[in-house]
Parts: C-alpha cells; structure tokens; sequence
C-alpha cells in the first residue's frame, strides 16, 4: 500500500487528546495482536497505512474496559470480534503468515 505525502502530514497533526489516548490503547492492540500471534513490527513496517489504522481506530474504541477484561482472559473473550472495530483487519492479518511470529522448534 502507498500512501501520499498527505497522509503522511495529516498523522503528524493529530490532537494532543489522540495523541494521548492512543499510547494508552497502544498496550491493548499489541496485546490483542499478540492473541494473533502477529508481530506487530513486521506489520508496522511492511503495511504502515494499515497500522495506522489498526492505532487509529484502537484509540477512537469504545469498549476499552471490555477489551482489558477480555483479554485478562484469553479464553472468555470469545465475543471480542463483536465489539472490537479492528476486528476485520485483525482476523485479515491472521490469514497471512508473514505477519506471524515464525514458531522455533
């Protein structure tokens, strides 16, 4: 994915309250990721715009207390894809073996 010089610019200018918001939900997504398998970094350098995504709508979420129960809990949050927005992507993520931690025998 290629992303234009106006993305770029338009996440350097995000509210300090975002900006805040999203370093507090950036624990939650690495976590939830982490649920995955996925790695984060390999995510965040091969598909920038689509992380971004994933951080922008972590910290734009709702159900932040649902989200830090369930996943306390691996195995009750069954229901997690009802009410996490990154859902989609996540599960999209989880299709591609790339993004996965490689397993060491």
């Amino acid at each position: 994915m290629r992303h234009t010089g106006n993305q770029i610019d338009a996440e350097k200018y995000l509210s300090p309250e975002i900006v805040v918001k999203e370093s507090s939900m950036s624990d939650l997504l690495s976590r939830r990721m982490l649920a995955f398998q996925l790695n984060k970094d390999e995510i965040a350098r091969v598909e920038p715009v689509t992380f971004r995504e994933l951080q922008r709508l972590c910290a734009s979420c709702e159900s932040r207390e649902q989200c830090e129960i369930g996943l306390a809990d691996e195995f009750a949050d069954v229901g997690w894809h009802a009410y996490c927005p990154n859902a989609a992507i996540l599960n999209a993520l989880g299709e591609l073996s790339w993004f996965r931690f490689v397993a060491v025998v």
